[in-house]
Formats: structure tokens, C-alpha cells, sequence
């Protein structure tokens, strides 16, 4: 009879701890901002245009926006694409803003400061999108009291669904 009951406490502990990740539609980006761990909560891609996608990640109050050329092709670890060096592309492909007591603070990507960074795709099925990114964001509003450049490293995102 014991035995009986510890198989049944094993039963219930091992399907209490399952979760079911494919209701779960929204993407992950996530990286160190300014040199402090930064999770967006929910993250989405849109095809923009034949040749743009847009990869946008919220928080509460804030918005990181990647605005890259879309991929011509599936891309897969195995035969993956150059990654998207900003200092070769326009201004304000990447932008960041953060609110604080009805303070909008924006950020983009700038040719003219020190290692703008990079994107790298390294998975796109049509369906959802993967890659990596580090980069520094100049602040647009020279009058604001915020820091002068914004620092992501370590980033990533992993399967963002992409939205036509």
C-alpha cells in the first residue's frame, strides 16, 4: 500500500511541473542594457516591406525597435547570412525609448559614434525569427539631462513570430 501511494505523490509531482510552451506565441529578446540584464515582455516581428522587417520588444516602459533588411532566404545555423553591420546602414534603423513620469527619452542608431554594432540573424523560417545583436544608441534630444548613449550587449531573440 505504501509503495501505492508514494507511485501516485511521484505521478502528481511529475505532471504538476509540465508547461505547455505552445500556447506561448511571443517571441524572447533579451540582453544587458547599459551593463544590467534587460527582458522585454513580449516581442513581435512584421514585414515591413519586401525588404524590411521590423523586430519590436516592450517592457512596461520602454520600446527597442530593430528595423533590418529581411532575409532573402530561410536562414538556419547552417548556412546563415552576414550579419547587418550598422555602422554600413542608415541612422535610426535601431531605436530605444523609455518613458519616466511623462518623459520620453529617445535613442537610435547612429554612423557617427564609436561601434554602432551589429545584428546577426541566425535562424528565419518565415514563421519566426532568431539572431543576436550588441550596439550603442545615441540619445536624439541634445538638451536632455539622460545619458548620451545607450549601451546593449549580450542581446539576443529567439523565435519571435513574424507577423506579414
Amino acid at each position: 500500500m505504501n509503495k501505492g501511494i508514494y507511485f501516485l505523490l511521484f505521478l502528481i509531482a511529475l505532471t504538476s511541473c509540465t508547461q505547455d510552451i505552445s500556447t506561448n506565441n511571443t517571441g524572447v529578446l533579451q540582453g544587458v542594457k547599459d551593463n544590467v540584464g534587460w527582458r522585454a515582455t513580449d516581442a513581435r516581428a512584421t514585414v515591413e516591406s519586401p525588404s524590411t522587417i521590423s523586430i519590436e520588444a516592450v517592457t512596461i516602459n520602454e520600446t527597442l525597435t530593430l528595423n533590418i533588411p529581411l532575409p532573402s532566404r530561410f536562414v538556419s545555423p547552417r548556412n546563415g547570412i552576414e550579419p547587418y553591420d550598422l555602422s554600413k546602414i542608415n541612422n535610426g534603423d535601431v531605436t530605444y525609448s523609455f518613458a519616466i513620469d511623462g518623459v520620453t527619452t529617445d535613442y537610435e542608431s547612429d554612423l557617427n559614434i564609436d561601434n554602432p554594432g551589429i545584428i546577426d540573424i541566425t535562424e528565419y523560417d518565415g514563421q519566426t525569427i532568431s539572431g543576436t545583436f550588441r550596439f550603442n544608441l545615441k540619445n536624439t534630444d541634445d538638451s536632455s539631462e539622460e545619458a548620451e548613449i545607450v549601451n546593449f550587449q549580450y542581446g539576443n531573440f529567439y523565435k519571435v513570430p513574424v507577423n506579414r
